[in-house]
């Protein structure tokens, strides 16, 4: 997996087509305003959403910590599946936030989720 760090503005989302990326921003600093004018995009606020996609559009899951803790048990297990073997999928979050899903037992996310990213890119000033 390749990760980057850099400023917004060196970032262009429009070239992601088939990749599985891993967004990490702090609050306020352009995760979310980085697909304004993407085409073919579907902005998820819920993974049910994310899971109802279309296989042709590039799907973001916008604060994904949030998004990810309140998915039921069985989502997490349908998100982790599809994940591995979807492509085209952003994750937008906050380190630490992303970090905590990792590590802490009451929100199991599983590390694997990290085999199946592209990159990942740190933004910041």
């Amino acid at each position: 997996m390749e990760f980057e760090q850099c400023v917004p503005e060196a970032v262009d989302p429009g070239e992601w087509d088939d990749e599985t990326i891993l967004l990490l921003g702090a609050p306020y600093i352009g995760k979310s305003h980085l697909f304004d004018g993407v085409e073919h995009l579907t902005v998820a606020h819920t993974v049910a959403e994310a899971l109802d996609s279309s296989t042709h559009e590039y799907v973001v899951l916008d604060e994904f910590y949030r998004t990810y803790r309140a998915a039921t048990g069985k989502e997490k297990r349908e998100f982790e599946a599809w994940l591995a073997r979807r492509d085209g999928i952003c994750l937008a979050a906050r380190p630490r936030a992303f970090d905590w899903l990792l590590e802490h037992d009451d929100v199991p996310l599983s590390p694997d989720v990290l085999d199946a990213l592209d990159a990942a890119y740190h933004l910041r000033y």
